[in-house]
């Protein structure tokens, strides 16, 4: 499989897939399924070879992190290189709280996966902990109404923006 474009040839230390509700049902809802594929293609291109997932239950009584790992898995992903955080509410504690992780693991050079609408967002967020990383962008599925995709694509406009403006108490926490 060939790797995705812009990745270095140097292997990452994990990817970090962030979070996004379930359905209803607990299967993968269809941006969380998105995110989880992108980041299954990069890491059989060996870009990697470990998945971090991050999110704990929000919208729903099932953890992100969890569903997530398991979709990976059967996508044929071996569960021993997937590792969970699933505490995160938010894009500031997927960040910490994976941060952490990769602090305590001893991995630095990381890529995020998130939706392609939410990146800059996630990028603002995630340069305030001591990673490098790199972001890649799962595409945004046909089967998301236009409706719902310029909801999403403006409303993470704009909460990019209020955070580039007015930043954010939540950078403080600790």
């Amino acid at each position: 499989m060939p790797k995705p474009a812009g990745l270095s040839t140097q292997p990452f230390d994990v990817i970090i897939v962030l979070g996004n509700p379930a359905n209803p049902d607990g299967s993968p809802g269809i941006l969380m399924a998105s995110r989880v594929e992108k980041a299954v293609q990069i890491l059989k291109s060996g870009q990697a070879n470990r998945l971090l997932m991050t999110g704990g239950g929000v919208y729903n009584s099932f953890v992100e992190a969890e569903v997530m790992a398991e979709y990976a898995r059967q996508l044929g992903i071996d569960p021993s290189v997937v590792f969970m955080e699933s505490q995160a509410r938010d894009t500031y504690q997927n960040a910490r709280l994976a941060a952490q992780l990769c602090r305590e693991q001893g991995w630095n050079r990381v890529i995020v996966v998130t939706s392609r609408f939410h990146i800059a967002r996630a990028r603002r967020i995630f340069r305030r902990e001591s990673l490098q990383c790199t972001f890649v962008g799962a595409a945004t599925p046909r089967a998301l109404p236009w409706y719902l995709r310029l909801v999403y694509y403006g409303w993470e406009f704009l909460l990019d923006m209020k955070l580039a403006i007015f930043g954010d108490k939540r950078f403080a926490v600790g």
